[in-house]
Order: structure tokens, then sequence, then C-alpha cells
């Protein structure tokens, strides 16, 4: 998910700028934000004709109000559709997080949501309400989580499972699960979950540094086989003890998906063997397009 459109580098020109003819923003404003010198809240909430919003807001410390004014104003944004969040390590509670969340299940316009939440020290209860929050989104045909660096571990990616199966509507799909204390457990339930998006085309799921091993991998590619229409599909799992065997399964599995035509996968130190990435290959030779990046 990705848009062009007006930016702003500073809360000052995007507040002093004529808005309402504005339909594609880009605020860009990182540490440049001052909640205290001027609420972008209200201005957002004077695009009537926005329908793509970018807004990054990356290392700033956010109050509990300033995600509220947030949330209220774009809610005005009747014709809003895209909408892509930056909220990288800005110290947000999971709470307000997730009121923020359950605040966009009332924006009738959204289909497409990206946020990113890395390095907000979330855990599994954090994720818990986030999950809950996000099953209330049931317009959504496009979703991105970012969750890189976090503490999401078994209960938390099970519950981000479990929204997946309310979202009816996904088609696309990308979920950041790097440095989250993932296991084959937790694996094996979110993808009992995914196998259930049968609208889904696109998938990209990162995990890498966890350790969901050659079962959870397994759990994977059962899952993943069962999706009909998935066409496109990316798979980062550095450094999860997959072995040979696991990652010569999933090619085998994949070669079954009956729509899939892309396939990007990044092995690196999961211990799999150059014979095995060759019959990886092999298995997936009849793609449109096979990228297979392998390093021990």
């Amino acid at each position: 998910m990705a848009t062009e459109g007006t930016q702003f580098d500073s809360q000052e020109d995007f507040l002093s700028a004529d808005k309402s003819s504005l339909e594609k923003i880009n605020l860009q404003l990182g540490n440049y934000y001052f909640p205290g010198q001027g609420d972008i809240g209200p201005g957002l909430g004077n695009c009537p004709n926005l329908t793509h919003l970018t807004l990054n807001i990356e290392n700033v410390k956010m109050q509990a109000k300033d995600i509220e004014s947030l949330t209220s104003n774009l809610a005005k944004c009747e014709k809003l559709s895209y909408l892509n969040l930056n909220l990288e390590q800005t110290q947000i509670s999971s709470q307000v997080a997730s009121q923020m969340i359950s605040g966009f299940s009332n924006f009738k316009s959204l289909q497409n949501l990206s946020l990113n939440l890395r390095n907000n020290e979330f855990d599994s209860s954090s994720a818990t309400e986030i999950s809950s929050a996000l099953k209330k989104c049931t317009n959504l045909t496009g979703l991105n989580l970012d969750f890189y660096n976090n503490k999401i571990r078994q209960e938390g990616a099970e519950q981000l499972g479990q929204s997946l199966k309310e979202l009816t509507n996904i088609t696309s799909f990308s979920l950041n699960l790097i440095k989250n204390q993932i296991y084959p457990k937790s694996t094996e339930s979110l993808s009992a979950s995914i196998s259930k998006c049968s609208k889904l085309e696109k998938l990209t799921l990162q995990c890498s540094s966890n350790d969901i091993g050659q079962h959870g991998v397994n759990s994977l590619s059962s899952a993943l086989k069962k999706l009909p229409n998935l066409s496109d599909l990316c798979l980062t799992l550095n450094s999860n003890n997959i072995g040979s065997y696991g990652a010569q399964n999933l090619a085998d599995d994949l070669s079954e998906c009956a729509s899939l035509k892309n396939v990007n996968i990044v092995l690196w130190y999961n211990n799999v063997s150059q014979t095995a990435e060759f019959n990886m290959k092999e298995s997936l030779n009849k793609l449109s397009s096979v990228c297979i990046s392998n390093f021990n």
C-alpha cells in the first residue's frame, strides 16, 4: 500500500495551507511534530475531499488527547479510503491504540489501513486489545500491521489471528512480527486463521529472529495451500531454525497453490542446504516469478 500526494514537512506549513481541495496528503512530520504548537487534528478535519493520508509522526511522544483529536477529526473525512500511520516509537499505550483503531471502524469509506507500531513495547495483552479493535474494521480490503521489535508472544499472535477471521473482505495482508518471541504454537494458530481468509490475494509475512521451527513453517505452508486466490507471496523467515526439511516442505506445499504466481522467500540462517534450496526452486519452477534467498 503506497500513495503519493501533496507533501508537508512541518505542521506549520500544513496548518497554514489551503486544504479544501486536497485529495491526497503526505504529512512527513517525524521528529518535527510538536503537538503543543498546533494540533493537526482539526486541520485534517478541514479536508472534505481527502481520500488518501500518509502521516509520519515517528519518535514523537503522543498523548491520549492527541490521538483522540486525530481520530475524531479524521472521522469528518467521509471520503477517506486509504490511511497510512507511522507511530513508531511514539510511546503510545495499547489502550489508546485500540481506541484509535476502534474509531477507524466508523470510517465508512476506509478500505486500506497501514499501521507502523514498531518499538512501542507492546506485549501480548497489548496485541489482544488491538486485535479486539481490528475486528470491528470489517470494511477493510487491505491491512498492513508492523509490530517489529515488540513482545507480542504466543497469545498476542493468536489474538491477531482471531481478528483476521472477522475481516472477511481482506485481499491484501502484510504482517511484521520480527523480534516478537514467536514460537511454533503461535505460528500454528496464526496460520490457521490466515487459512480462513478465502479472498486473500497478496500476503507478506515477516517473522525473522523468532523460533517458529520446522513445525511452525509446516503449519504455515499447510495453511497457505488452502488459499484459493493467493497470487503473490513474500515470506521473510530468517533465523527461525527451519532446517532443510522444513524449507523443502514449504516449497512443496506452495507448489499446490492453484493461483500462486509470484514468490519471494528469504531464509537466511536457517541451516537450509544448497541441495534443499535447489529442490525448492525446482518445486516452484512453474510459477511466473520465484526468488529464494538463502545464506548460512
